[in-house]
């Protein structure tokens, strides 16, 4: 039998069949005591669902391993750690060892696919050692990458986003079977950036597509490998709808126009441009009216919103 998932904004009532895997509270802090399925973000929760429910089918089995958090269900399991990143630490060394770690009890899980990655880094642009927290920490990652003797096509859809302050926090959600691993026509791979952008590339693929959803990596306002229209959330919007579309070309098999949006969160930098963002958002996926609209800081700095999503495949 395929493999089962449903994501649910807010906190739907599950069907008879369905088990809750994971809760992502986007602006929580503190994880629950009582409910190892909370899953907090540590992000500004601006306006749209407080909450996302990942829903799947059988039991699912809680844990704690290796300093990660643990539910393991029959074809999919939710890992999720902290990290406190002071200033003087070796982020690079400390992000290797995080995703050298997250693999080994993936694989020792039965989970061996990581199919979807989110990554919030506090202070994500802040200067460490001559460079931004962001360019080390995917140093970091593409060496564990390297060493695991993970290559593209092999990796997964991602979201690195940056918060004011608190722990890093990764979340990521595995699987029994492999996706296949999609790029969008309209933009260069982020693991063939040139050099100028960072000293190893962002490690990720635009999207990941398995049986259930074609997991999109957080999408942002780049054509080749250039931002564009600095300045102008509302157009970067509009180039997000062009990168999206396009990236959903490449679905196999083609899925017939308009395509099915399973939930979706918008990233902001600026909290004023929140409400003109939703807005245009509405007017671009009409699905996406309760959409989590979060503050975060983007990868690049003139970068000012990014959207994820997920296509039913």
């Amino acid at each position: 039998m395929p493999a089962y998932l449903r994501v649910g904004l807010g906190s739907p009532e599950p069907r008879d069949h369905e088990t809750l895997l994971a809760e992502t509270h986007f602006s929580a802090t503190e994880r629950s005591a009582s409910n190892p399925r909370y899953w907090p973000l540590g992000l500004t929760h601006l306006s749209g669902a407080r909450q996302e429910s990942w829903l799947v089918s059988g039991q699912v089995h809680d844990s704690q391993q290796r300093g990660f958090n643990i539910s393991d269900g029959n074809d999919w399991a939710w890992l999720g750690t902290e990290l406190i990143c002071a200033d003087g630490d070796d982020l690079i060394d400390a992000s290797c060892k995080l995703f050298q770690t997250l693999h080994a009890l993936t694989s020792e899980l039965g989970k061996p696919y990581v199919a979807r990655l989110w990554v919030v880094i506090p202070d994500i642009h802040g200067n460490l050692n001559n460079d931004d927290r962001y360019k080390h920490f995917c140093s970091g990652r593409q060496h564990a990458y390297q060493q695991l003797n993970i290559h593209a096509p092999h990796f997964p859809a991602a979201t690195v986003v940056g918060s004011a302050h608190g722990p890093l926090r990764l979340h990521a959600l595995a699987c029994s079977r492999a996706g296949v691993a999609l790029e969008n026509p309209r933009q260069t791979p982020a693991y063939e950036y040139p050099k100028h952008y960072a000293p190893l590339s962002p490690t990720f693929s635009r999207a990941l597509q398995t049986e259930e959803l074609t997991f999109v990596s957080g999408t942002a306002a780049i054509h080749n490998s250039d931002s564009q229209h600095p300045g102008d959330p509302i157009a970067q919007m509009s180039e997000i709808d062009t990168n999206i579309a396009a990236l959903s070309t490449q679905l196999k098999p083609k899925k017939a126009h308009p395509i099915q949006l399973e939930y979706g969160r918008i990233y902001v930098r600026r909290e004023d441009d929140a409400a003109a963002l939703q807005q245009h958002a509405s007017h671009l996926w009409p699905q996406s009216s309760n959409w989590p609209v979060l503050q975060a800081d983007i990868c690049r700095q003139e970068l000012l919103c990014e959207i994820e999503t997920g296509i039913r495949t």
